[in-house]
C-alpha cells in the first residue's frame, strides 16, 4: 500500500515534464513552433529564471530556460536551441531541444518550415540506475507565413514523443495567428491567438488569446488569457521594457502554475510564479525590429 501511495504522489508531481517550455512561451514564441527560428534577427538570446515564494521573503528559483536561435550568415536557413530545468513540481526534470528552418520568399508572404528534435530527461524516481529510461525523446515539425503586419503558424513540436508512466508529454496541433495594429502614434496593439488540439489527451485541447501594448517601441503591457477544457481561465500579466535596440528585459505571473495536473497532493507549492527574462537581439545594419519580436 505505501508503494502505491509513493508511486501515485511521484505521478501526480511529475505527469507533465515540458511544463518549463511550452507552457512558459509567452517570452519564447520558439517553443511553439521550429519555423519560428531566426525571426527575431540575425541572432537572439532569451534567458528566464522562474521565481515562486514560499512564505519568506526571498523567492525560491525553480525553473531557468536558455533559448539561442540566429541565421545561418547570408542563406536561408536558420538554426534554434532550447535548454530548461523545472522543479515546480518538487522533482527536477530537464530538456533540450534543437530546431532547423528553411526561408522561402515570395511576392505575397516570407515562407518558414521547421523541424525541430531533442529530449526530456525525468528524475529518477524509483531507484533504477539506467539512465536511458529517464530519456524521452521527441521530434516535430512547423510552418509559418508572414506578412508585413501579421503572421499565421501551424506546428506540432511533439507530433512524436516517447513517455513512460512517470513522463506523459503533450502532443498538440498548433494553429496560431498574429496581427499588429497602428491605434495611434507611437501605440500599437499586438494580438495573437493560440489553440491547441491534442493528439492523446481531449482534456488539454487549449485556447490561448494574448494582447500587447506596444508604447513607443520602449514598454509593453501584455496578457495571456489561456482556456483550458476542465481547467477554465488562468491570465498570465506580463510587463517589458526595451532598455536599448538590442536588449529587452520583462516579467511576467502566472497565479496558477499547476493548473495542468491533474492533481496536487499538497506536497508542494503552488504558489505563482514570477518569470523573470532577459533578451538580447542582434539585427542587421539599418534593419528595424523584426516583427516576432513585438508579439
Amino acid at each position: 500500500m505505501k508503494k502505491i501511495l509513493f508511486l501515485f504522489l511521484l505521478f501526480s508531481q511529475t505527469a507533465f515534464s515540458q511544463f518549463g517550455l511550452a507552457d512558459q512561451y509567452q517570452f519564447n514564441f520558439l517553443a511553439i513552433n521550429p519555423a519560428f527560428a531566426g525571426e527575431r534577427g540575425n541572432v537572439g538570446v532569451t534567458a528566464m529564471l522562474g521565481n515562486q515564494f514560499s512564505g519568506n521573503f526571498r523567492p525560491n528559483l525553480i525553473s531557468q530556460i536558455v533559448s539561442l536561435e540566429g541565421k545561418l550568415g547570408t542563406s536561408k536557413s536558420s538554426l534554434g536551441f532550447q535548454g530548461y530545468r523545472n522543479s515546480i513540481t518538487g522533482n527536477t526534470s530537464s530538456g533540450l531541444g534543437l530546431s532547423y528552418a528553411y526561408t522561402i520568399n515570395t511576392d505575397a508572404a516570407k515562407l518558414k518550415i521547421g523541424l525541430n528534435g531533442g529530449f526530456t530527461v525525468s528524475p529518477n524516481l524509483v531507484g533504477s540506475q539506467n539512465f536511458t529510461q529517464q530519456l524521452s525523446p521527441f521530434f516535430g515539425l512547423g510552418f509559418a507565413a508572414f506578412s508585413e503586419n501579421g503572421f499565421l503558424s501551424i506546428s506540432s513540436p511533439t507530433l512524436y514523443a516517447k513517455s513512460n508512466f512517470f513522463t506523459a508529454v503533450y502532443q498538440p496541433i498548433n494553429l496560431m495567428l498574429g496581427y499588429r495594429l497602428k491605434l495611434a502614434q507611437n501605440v500599437n496593439l499586438n494580438i495573437s491567438t493560440l489553440a491547441g488540439l491534442d493528439l492523446k489527451y481531449e482534456n488539454a485541447n487549449f485556447f490561448h488569446v494574448n494582447p500587447k501594448l506596444w508604447l513607443a517601441e520602449k514598454l509593453a503591457l501584455g496578457a495571456s488569457l489561456r482556456f483550458r477544457d476542465s481547467k477554465g481561465l488562468n491570465t498570465i500579466s506580463s510587463a517589458e521594457l526595451r532598455i536599448a535596440e538590442t536588449a529587452t528585459v520583462g516579467i511576467s505571473y502566472d497565479p496558477k502554475p499547476l493548473r495542468l495536473f491533474t492533481s496536487n497532493t499538497g506536497f508542494i507549492n503552488s504558489n505563482g510564479l514570477i518569470q523573470l527574462m532577459f533578451r538580447y537581439d542582434v539585427f542587421g545594419f539599418h534593419e528595424e525590429t523584426p516583427l516576432l519580436n513585438s508579439f
